[in-house]
């Protein structure tokens, strides 16, 4: 019998692990998160496989170092596969609570030139803020929940976008209004 697993990023709300095999029974997947006790993945205690694969979404996956154990329980008892592991690491995806320019609460409008505080989480690693489809020069200021940004020339309205180095995308739900 061989059996192999695969894992498939989706984004850091929901990551998916998939266990292929051609060997029928039941699929449990358990995680250990930074060295920790392995448990169980809510959900994906029990997942039945007939042929081809079982599927964990796991949704908003703990960050940090993880170890995933994938374990299959054959419907035949004669047929005897191996638990296999999986070591990764999750990163969360940047999201932005709120922005403001700097010392004007509330205020979500400016011209090019002023100055934006964004607020939300997941900010470390930034490599680009965007205004509309613009990006803002790479001066910018950021902790892992606040970055200070200046609206770059030739921004247009529309929601402001940050991306960091492992996490992907996190845009704001709503738009910064260039003015000027």
């Amino acid at each position: 019998v061989t059996t192999s697993f695969a894992i498939n990023y989706g984004s850091s709300e929901t990551l998916t692990i998939t266990a292929t095999t051609a060997t029928a029974g039941t699929i449990n997947f358990k995680v250990s998160v930074n060295g920790g006790t392995a448990t169980d993945i809510s959900g994906c205690s029990a997942v039945t496989i007939a042929s081809g694969a079982a599927v964990c979404p796991w949704v908003n996956p703990t960050v940090g170092k993880i170890r995933i154990t994938i374990s299959l329980t054959p419907t035949n008892a004669n047929e005897a596969v191996d638990p296999k592991t999986i070591d990764t690491i999750v990163v969360a995806r940047p999201f932005i609570t709120s922005f403001q320019i700097r010392g004007q609460a509330g205020v979500t409008t400016g011209s090019p030139g002023s100055v934006v505080v964004i607020t939300g989480g997941n900010f470390t690693g930034i490599t680009d803020i965007k205004f509309g489809s613009i990006s803002a020069e790479k001066t910018f200021r950021a902790t892992a929940t606040q970055a200070t940004v200046t609206v770059p020339f030739g921004a247009t309205t529309g929601p402001i976008t940050i991306t960091t180095l492992l996490g992907g995308s996190g845009v704001s739900a709503t738009n910064f209004t260039v003015t000027g």
